[in-house]
């Protein structure tokens, strides 16, 4: 909430990815949202290469929709938590911790223009 409502206070165009059940309550944040679907194959044609900051705090495809929505310019700031959906193997294996280590890892020593901003470091 806080980065959108800082975007809408310096007149950004702003673009949430969200299950449809929270796009009203997003749209209510501002004028100049637009909410897209979390598949990105449904907004990436529309929007790659195109955006000044992207924010992603959900990792859900290794930062790569994220990075390829970035303008030449641009920024990816990358906010890491948890997979959402925590796989755990045989409730002994935590892959989803795994996946979120090595996605982070990428980001931060594979692609440039990109800001981690970890709050449990």
């Amino acid at each position: 909430q806080a980065a959108i409502a800082l975007a809408s206070e310096e007149g950004a165009n702003i673009y949430c990815c969200a299950e449809k059940t929270h796009h009203e309550y997003l749209k209510s944040l501002g004028s100049r949202i637009t909410c897209v679907d979390l598949q990105p194959n449904s907004w990436l044609p529309e929007l790659k290469e195109k955006m000044h900051i992207v924010i992603d705090n959900t990792c859900m495809d290794g930062y790569a929709s994220s990075w390829e929505a970035l303008g030449r310019d641009g920024f990816l700031i990358c906010l890491p938590s948890n997979s959402l959906n925590d796989d755990k193997l045989f409730g002994l294996f935590d892959v989803g911790s795994l996946k979120s280590k090595i996605n982070l890892t990428k980001a931060r020593y594979l692609m440039s223009q990109t800001i981690i901003v970890d709050t449990k470091e």
